[in-house]
């Protein structure tokens, strides 16, 4: 299954071709592909792009909760020691907690592990609930801004 990275409330683990059918369901809701990407995803896209495949560079997490699948988060390696996140949530588990603590667990993992030294998250500049939940709590807490 490969590594799987552990916080306190969430695990995440690889992306696998078994998780497209799960993927599109969430791809495909307009609740999260009006933040991702503004339209519907292909399963071939998703296939390509999110399963594990994409890239040596890029990371493809399911995020757990309790063993349930509840969200996505991906790490872009921009350099050596520099990666950006991206993250987005099944609608119906906002509000939980669980994108702090996902946020908190990959940062930590990324600086102690892989020893990245810049991480960056861009959510979309109209998204208030990223901007207010996921980068104060989780980033400025760990010392990046």
């Amino acid at each position: 299954m490969g590594l799987i990275i552990r916080g306190r409330l969430t695990e995440l683990r690889p992306a696998n071709p078994e998780d497209s059918e799960l993927l599109f369901v969430w791809l495909n809701d307009p609740e999260v592909y009006r933040w991702w990407g503004g339209g519907p995803v292909s399963r071939e896209t998703i296939e390509q792009k999110y399963t594990g495949a994409r890239s040596p560079s890029v990371m493809n997490y399911i995020i757990e909760n309790d063993g349930v699948p509840i969200d996505y988060i991906q790490s872009s390696m921009a350099s050596p020691a520099s990666c950006g996140l991206d993250i987005f949530l099944d609608p119906t588990r906002r509000g939980r907690g669980f994108a702090t603590d996902v946020v908190h667990a990959i940062c930590e993992f990324l600086t102690t592990v892989e020893e990245i030294r810049v991480i960056t998250a861009d959510p979309e500049g109209s998204s208030n609930l990223s901007i207010r939940h996921r980068v104060p709590t989780a980033m400025r807490t760990h010392g990046w801004h």
